[in-house]
């Protein structure tokens, strides 16, 4: 079982950021793609381009432990389980 640290906390879950993250990528983006329409037009509406890598990277790790079925089942589910994807 993977261990969690505090510093989980001080990230805000970002459920909007990760269904936008989704949905770009079933769109057929790569995450090269979603990183430069993240950082050239502020795509996640972010305060400063610090909390946009910040973004990036939290969310980057949340997708790597998910397999690629779940991208295209995550759009069907309700938003309960949503929210439990996103965790």
């Amino acid at each position: 079982m993977p261990k969690y640290s505090a510093t989980m906390v001080s990230h805000s879950f970002w459920f909007a950021e990760f269904q936008a993250y989704i949905e770009l990528l079933n769109a057929g983006y790569s995450e090269d793609d979603i990183r430069a329409k993240a950082e050239e037009d502020n795509y996640f509406k972010q305060k400063t381009a610090a909390r946009t890598q910040d973004l990036l990277k939290v969310l980057k790790k949340r997708l790597v432990t998910l397999d690629q079925d779940y991208f295209v089942l995550f759009p069907s589910l309700d938003i309960g389980n949503q929210k439990l994807v996103n965790r």
